[in-house]
């Protein structure tokens, strides 16, 4: 009997196959109005409120380094939680959920410089490549690594600046 190693629900952003573990999504919502935020890190699109619980969303295009767009009615938000903490990533289409074994997935790191000054903060991308046939290659995130230590201070400061 082979062990499942991970669900994961896939997705499609800029015609590319990403994924993400199922145990850090919590729904997957149709788009929705965002409100902006001035001023703050353009990896983050705005706010969403959620039944009355305001989440950042997240600008997945620019953090993965994909062709820029803005959000349309046809996209999808996946709601996601990190450390207590809600948010909203922007993804053009919702495939489906896979279960991976072990033996299909392969661990990969990419170094990928801090943009914020004086900062030795881990921007880098971890990910797991697995290889679906119906689905090509399918690029699998760590959370914890997408949305990293940089980000969470942004949205911290973002969130405080609506407040004061």
């Amino acid at each position: 009997m082979t062990k499942i190693f991970n669900n994961i629900l896939t997705f499609i952003v800029d015609n590319q196959n990403f994924g993400l573990p199922i145990e850090y999504v919590q729904y997957v919502l149709h788009s929705a109005e965002i409100r902006a935020i001035p001023e703050v890190n353009p990896i983050l699109y705005g706010l969403f409120d959620y039944h009355g619980e305001i989440i950042p969303v997240i600008n997945l295009r620019r953090r993965l380094g994909l062709g820029e767009k803005p959000i349309s009615v046809d996209d999808h938000f996946v709601l996601v939680t990190k450390n207590d903490q809600s948010y909203i990533l922007v993804v053009d289409e919702v495939s489906e959920v896979y279960s991976t074994t072990e033996g299909e997935v392969v661990r990969k790191h990419f170094a990928v410089p801090s943009k914020q000054k004086d900062s030795d903060v881990d921007a880098g991308l971890e990910l797991m490549i697995f290889k679906k046939e119906q689905l090509g290659v399918v690029l699998i995130y760590d959370l914890g690594k997408l949305i990293n230590t940089e980000i969470e201070l942004n949205v911290k400061d973002a969130l405080k600046k609506l407040m004061n």
